[in-house]
């Protein structure tokens, strides 16, 4: 049922409407999810949190970046505001402000296409090179038998869902009953299961247990079709760790930025609680420094499919490197734009500002 509920959350045009044009909304959402201690404790320094009038300081200057800079509370210290100005504040995109930009470069009614796995897949099925059905009811039984006989080990991931939630390995051969097998997992429906991806050595090297993809965002320019040009904005890598089978940060993985000239890593990892790592703390492989390969070849694949929806002007796009080639994992036309910002703590608004006079 739970998937069920966030599916039509997160497809519902009136409920997507609402969140992403109404600035009020999500203050008070945020405010009543009521996190301040939790990140207090997570985040402050440990040495000073135990002086109530520190305590107190850092809670009212908690407040006061959501509402006067729409920082979330993890955001501020991820962005590490405490004791900066109004100037350094300023710079970054915040969790709360971003949404003014997707209303911007993109058009409300194509949300569903990336919102929707399965539209996505649908509009950029050749770009994925691999195997994918969509599962919704228990009469796509008979598709899923076929599918499993040619891939008995495959990916499942719910239709809607994101930041790598209720993504699973499922390996058919340790169930001896099919049907069974189908009848468990349309607790997750709607879903797609896809066949494996399979990397190629370089990329895996990182964290074998998960494809490690880079984040390529594009923004279109121009007013009209012909005049469109791709601008490729704040690229990064991610890897996974700790035997995940995502790689997203969100779930636990490190990310890197890259120099979208070179491709070269151009950072050390980080994660989502502010460890930084010079080397893959699983593998010891250097993140600094690495090269992707074939990184022209990834970034023309990301500007062809930017034209293919020209009216979503700001997409992220998730791409994996095989023996064969780049091929596409997931689109994202509300790909976050705080993880470019705390990899090397390089806010962004002024760059982005910029490329939006150019719409």
């Amino acid at each position: 049922m739970k998937y069920k509920y966030k599916h039509y959350l997160r497809t519902s045009s009136i409920v997507q409407y609402v969140w992403c044009h109404s600035e009020i909304v999500r203050i008070l959402y945020y405010c009543l999810n009521n996190r301040r201690e939790a990140y207090i404790s997570k985040y402050a320094d440990k040495n000073r949190i135990t002086d109530k009038n520190y305590r107190k300081h850092l809670k009212c200057d908690l407040l006061y970046c959501l509402l006067k800079y729409g920082a979330l509370y993890d955001e501020y210290f991820l962005y590490q505001f405490e004791n900066k100005n109004k100037a350094y504040r300023s710079r970054f995109i915040t969790e709360n402000k971003r949404y003014s930009y997707y209303n911007k470069l993109n058009r409300q009614k194509n949300k569903i296409l990336f919102d929707d796995k399965w539209k996505t897949y649908q509009t950029f099925r050749k770009y994925y090179k691999r195997e994918i059905v969509c599962i919704r009811t228990q009469d796509d039984l008979e598709i899923f038998r076929k599918f499993v006989s040619k891939h008995p080990v495959f990916i499942l991931k719910p239709l809607s869902l994101s930041f790598g939630e209720g993504v699973s390995i499922i390996d058919t051969p340790e169930e001896n009953d099919i049907g069974n097998l189908f009848k468990k997992l349309l607790i997750h429906a709607p879903f797609m299961i896809e066949e494996l991806i399979v990397q190629a050595d370089c990329m895996s090297k990182f964290h074998p247990p998960s494809v490690n993809t880079v984040r390529i965002i594009t923004i279109l320019t121009g007013k009209h079709h012909t005049e469109h040009e791709v601008h490729i904005f704040f690229p990064f890598m991610r890897m996974g760790q700790n035997d995940m089978i995502v790689d997203n940060v969100s779930a636990g993985g490190i990310m890197a930025s890259i120099d979208p000239e070179t491709g070269i890593l151009r950072t050390n990892g980080v994660d989502e609680s502010n460890n930084e790592y010079v080397s893959h703390p699983n593998t010891g492989i250097t993140i600094k420094g690495f090269k992707i390969p074939q990184w022209k070849e990834a970034v023309d694949l990301a500007k062809e499919l930017a034209c293919v929806v020209p009216t979503n002007r700001y997409i992220g796009w998730d791409l994996a490197l095989t023996d064969n080639g780049w091929v596409m994992v997931e689109g994202n036309s509300s790909a976050q734009m705080g993880l470019h910002q705390f990899c090397d703590l390089k806010g962004m608004r002024k760059d982005l500002d910029e490329l939006c006079k150019l719409i």
